[in-house]
């Protein structure tokens, strides 16, 4: 037994010992194919050539991009991990831009996203923050030079979510800065299959919005003004009754063919367009780099942020 034990454990280590010596480190530039971004990044990554002579990333990928030219002051660095071809473990995303002519201003802004994943699939906490201010600049007659003017306004957004194997999943929160005051905070539950699940709530400046979900169905919800003070309140004591009886029957493949309703799925478009800008836009060079199971040109897919209701038949 103990021999037999021996020669796997040697087996395990020679074919490791071969994997790690097929694998090759990459150093060059990669084209990033984003709309008026024609500067190539500098690249190194690891890899090695499976049985059909793929090269396969494989460990640790590293990407910096420093502007040159009309792109200067606007710099990116990415880190991760591949594990045979797919994202693994945390990934790090950093942008700045630094006094960047935009529309009669001048900006300066970052971007980090911390992603992760497991086997190419978001997988535990995803946060990203967006902070930026601006100003512009005056023609100083005593030293007859263009100078920066005081910053006019800053903004941030900081958003925190999870996921599990693709799904966005439990606590979703977003909060809205404006020149350090909070604008808009939104704290939203979902299920393990990315459904509307327990409390909803979002506030700004004029209103502010408190729903109950249950199993991705809408209890009760109350939006109320808050410079007036009243509230507008739904409560379908009914509908919440059928929808408990319907998602039980459907839960336990019960037949539902006598009841007046049937149940539908739906996904929230406000919420889901907010997250594919936040964490899964072109910015962060899904296509170039790789190692996604949902990407797929040129959308990136995810499960989550869904609902459901009660169609009459």
């Amino acid at each position: 037994m103990k021999k037999n034990v021996l020669i796997i454990f040697l087996l395990i280590v020679f074919i490791n010992n071969a994997n790690s010596q097929a694998t090759k480190l990459f150093k060059g530039k990669l084209e990033l194919g984003i709309q008026g971004l024609w500067q190539d990044a500098d690249v190194s990554y690891s890899y090695y050539e499976d049985s059909s002579h793929n090269y396969v990333k494989s460990g640790l990928f590293k990407l910096s991009f420093v502007g040159n030219g009309n792109y200067k002051g606007y710099h990116e660095n990415i880190q991760g991990n591949f594990k045979n071809g797919l994202k693994n473990g945390t990934w790090t995303y950093d942008y700045n831009n630094n006094d960047i002519y935009q529309n009669g201003n001048y900006v300066t802004s970052t971007i980090k996203l911390i992603a992760n994943y497991k086997d190419g699939l978001p997988d535990g906490t995803w946060n990203c923050t967006v902070q930026g201010r601006y100003r512009n600049k005056k023609y100083n007659r005593k030293t007859k030079k263009y100078e920066f003017g005081p910053w006019l306004s800053s903004l941030s957004e900081i958003t925190s979510s999870k996921f599990k194997k693709g799904v966005l999943v439990g606590n979703l929160s977003i909060i809205t800065k404006e020149n350090e005051k909070i604008t808009e905070t939104t704290n939203i539950n979902f299920d393990d299959y990315g459904f509307f699940n327990g409390k909803y709530y979002t506030k700004d400046a004029n209103n502010e919005e408190v729903d109950d979900y249950e199993n991705g169905f809408l209890i009760k919800s109350i939006v109320r003004n808050l410079k007036t003070g009243k509230a507008d309140l739904r409560d379908d004591a009914e509908k919440g009754i059928v929808f408990r009886d319907l998602f039980t029957k459907e839960k336990n493949n019960e037949i539902t063919s006598n009841s007046r309703y049937s149940l539908v799925n739906y996904d929230n478009n406000f919420f889901r367009n907010k997250i594919l800008s936040t964490f899964f836009g072109e910015q962060f060079h899904y296509k170039s780099i790789g190692g996604d199971i949902n990407y797929e040109e040129p959308n990136y897919n995810f499960k989550g942020i869904s609902y459901r209701n009660l169609k009459e038949k």
